[in-house]
């Protein structure tokens, strides 16, 4: 488990206990370094910080994540978004999205082939 993410399993008691549910808790620096209840403000607040969102583990105070999550994929599911642009370099973009029903909720998530009627 990368240093973050360890973090992360040791301070999840203190998030959920500090913050409210929902709220969007930044770790870094084996440390909580913010938190908001919009995730917009928070990325905000990390740029004002000089810190990248992107390079930020952000995670939702009472939210119980898994330890390890399978992510399915295939040369098809990585070509489908590069076809529309080439930006999306591996991105499961809006091609992908438009041949797949998809939802979930905060215990699951779940994807299907799109069966449309003829």
């Amino acid at each position: 488990m990368d240093p973050t993410h360890a973090a992360y399993r040791r301070l999840k008691p203190s998030i959920d206990q500090d913050h409210p549910q929902g709220w969007f808790v930044a770790i870094a620096d084996d440390r909580v370094i913010g938190a908001t209840a919009d995730f917009h403000d928070l990325e905000n607040a990390l740029r004002n910080q000089s810190k990248d969102p992107q390079r930020i583990l952000i995670v939702e105070a009472g939210a119980d994540y898994p330890e390890d999550v399978t992510i399915f994929g295939s040369d098809q599911v990585f070509q489908a978004p590069q076809a529309s642009s080439p930006d999306f370099k591996g991105l499961a973009g809006l091609p992908l999205l438009r041949v797949l029903e998809y939802g979930g909720d905060h215990v699951a998530f779940w994807l299907r082939k799109l069966h449309v009627n003829p």
